[in-house]
């Protein structure tokens, strides 16, 4: 798993052709500047030089004993960012939402939004709603919409959802990954319509900064 899904590196010198720059390797030596910076002096995680001289010599991993060196241990903090960091770019976290349909709504009723999301374990998926820019709620996958809650005409409702966990040091990585669904109602002739759903990725540099910071969106929101 660590080697085909994620693109980790053994953690003991293989031999000098599978020596390269990855996620778990490097010839960096500059603590400030390595990959992992971020981990520096946090759970074990440093700047190691691989074994044995020679070209070894001039390459360096994260950690003493990730499983990526002895397969009886666990992941080192840097190659279980990674892995997380696989996962996000491969799955939403967003699973389902309703309503779904578009067309003409009852809203003499207040309507349950709701989102359905594909949670790690524990759940460290954080959702803020907006209704119209104003923030209405983040503690819940689901919020109960009136008609008082709308204004007269077209009303943007939005679920925006990102991981919060501590095993990822974001600020180091130059993607952030988050989904949103947004839901246009028209208060008028109480329709839904135009569902959108969107998983976002955007660059952020240079990254680390102590100033002025750019945004690279991929798509256009």
């Amino acid at each position: 798993m660590g080697h085909s899904f994620v693109g980790l590196i053994d953690e003991y010198y293989a031999g000098d052709g599978f020596a390269n720059e990855g996620i778990n390797m490097t010839q960096e030596t500059n603590p400030s500047n390595v990959k992992w910076t971020n981990w520096i002096n946090q759970n074990g995680t440093g700047i190691y030089q691989h074994c044995c001289g020679g070209n070894s010599a001039s390459w360096y991993r994260p950690h003493q004993n990730c499983k990526m060196r002895f397969l009886g241990n666990s992941f080192c903090s840097v190659c279980t960012e990674g892995t997380i960091e696989k996962i996000h770019s491969l799955s939403a976290p967003i699973d389902s939402y309703l309503p779904q349909n578009t067309g003409t709504i009852d809203l003499s009723t207040p309507i349950t939004f709701n989102i359905n999301v594909i949670a790690p374990i524990p759940n460290t998926l954080f959702i803020e709603w907006t209704l119209n820019g104003a923030i209405i709620n983040n503690d819940d996958f689901s919020v109960l919409i009136s008609m008082s809650d709308l204004m007269t005409g077209n009303n943007q409702l939005q679920a925006t959802i990102i991981d919060t966990t501590s095993l990822l040091k974001v600020d180091n990585h130059e993607t952030i990954h988050f989904a949103t669904i947004l839901w246009n109602i028209n208060s008028s002739t109480l329709s839904i319509d135009e569902v959108l759903t969107e998983n976002l990725k955007i660059k952020l540099f240079p990254n680390p900064t102590l100033d002025v910071i750019y945004f690279d969106i991929i798509k256009e929101i």
